[in-house]
């Protein structure tokens, strides 16, 4: 496992190295990436934020490989804040301020660049750029390949159980159980997603395709592909989409915070300030 040093909270240019700049003044800073070219290759299927996109699905379209082996493990310290990881990189911030990159393939520390306050949102990856908001009021644009500050944008001054909705299917967790249910006895409303019509109490619940349980509390899960990521208290899983059932677990320290996949391997961050990444293989 790789240990790696906190550093004193701050503002930083995305240089390890250096010492935190003294805070500005004013609401709107240019950084020194701002006006530059920005690289805008992404890979394939990044995982943009919280749950893949915007509309936190919790889905992407990949192939899974497994079973999965450990790659490595990094203990950054602190509560952690959703991830986003895409081209080669995986993004993550938490209480210590500070925005790291860690790269997919060592988990080694590609960049750091310090903040005003605790990152508890999940950060955004778009062509090339890293947004995030510190619990100061703080919005941050980065270089995402870098951590080279564009510009920062003081917005204001000093998360839920959602589905995994597909075209047939919506994936609810509640508890210690998942289910799976044909998404056309469902409706939305108020942007949210309705029972047309519940039955009445004892009755076979006609749109449950199946239910998975366990003895602990499920606090993720994903979908890629056709397959089911779940976390929970010291314990991650693989189940499949379509009929429930278990295809792969591993063991884990503290209880899992998030899920992530990007480039064929899963990431996953703990409430011991760790991430972990699993790659197929034995």
């Amino acid at each position: 496992m790789l240990k790696l040093q906190r550093r004193r909270a701050g503002h930083g240019d995305g240089n390890p190295g250096r010492a935190a700049p003294p805070e500005p003044q004013g609401r709107w800073l240019k950084g020194p990436a701002f006006g530059k070219p920005v690289p805008e290759a992404e890979g394939p299927a990044p995982w943009r934020t919280l749950r893949a996109d915007l509309r936190r699905s919790g889905r992407i379209d990949a192939e899974v490989a497994l079973p999965l082996r450990r790659l490595w493990r990094v203990s950054l310290g602190g509560q952690l804040a959703p991830l986003a990881a895409a081209g080669g990189l995986v993004w993550v911030g938490g209480d210590d301020r500070q925005v790291v990159a860690l790269d997919t393939t060592t988990g080694q520390v590609r960049w750091r660049h310090f903040v005003a306050g605790r990152l508890r949102r999940p950060p955004f990856f778009w062509k090339g750029r890293l947004y995030a908001s510190d619990d100061e009021g703080w919005a941050y644009c980065l270089r995402a390949d870098n951590g080279e500050l564009v510009w920062r944008f003081r917005v204001a001054p000093a998360r839920g159980t959602l589905p995994i909705v597909t075209a047939d299917t919506i994936y609810l967790r509640d508890g210690h159980s998942l289910t799976a249910e044909d998404r056309s006895f469902f409706r939305r409303a108020q942007g949210r997603m309705v029972h047309k019509d519940r039955p009445a109490r004892g009755a076979p619940a006609k749109w449950l395709r199946w239910r998975a349980c366990w003895d602990q509390r499920v606090t993720a899960v994903i979908k890629v592909g056709s397959t089911i990521f779940t976390g929970c208290r010291e314990k991650v899983r693989a189940t499949d989409a379509a009929t429930g059932r278990a295809l792969w677990s591993a063991g884990l320290k503290g209880t899992v915070g998030d899920l992530a996949f990007s480039a064929g391997r899963l990431l996953v961050t703990t409430d011991r300030g760790e991430v972990t990444c699993f790659a197929p293989g034995q």
